[in-house]
């Protein structure tokens, strides 16, 4: 029996397309991350407080939100 795609052929095409997707992908969820922590600093700065308390400021998450924008727009 003939099948359209042959097993050899599809794990190619996975294979091109595996490394782009991951990395849009990649680049879309920092871009996301990073555009909620320059919104809204203040939820993050109350989640910091209670794990690590002397990282709790506002401009550090600024600055941690900035690096993941970049991070996102550069993948």
């Amino acid at each position: 029996m003939k099948t359209l795609f042959s097993f050899k052929t599809l794990f190619s095409f996975a294979e091109r397309l595996a490394g782009p997707l991951l990395r849009i992908s990649l680049g879309l969820v920092l871009l996301w991350i990073g555009s909620l922590h320059l919104q809204n600093p203040q939820s993050i700065v109350v989640l910091l407080s209670m794990s690590l308390p002397f990282l709790a400021f506002s401009t550090f998450v600024y600055v941690l939100g900035a690096l993941e924008v970049i991070a996102g727009v550069l993948l």
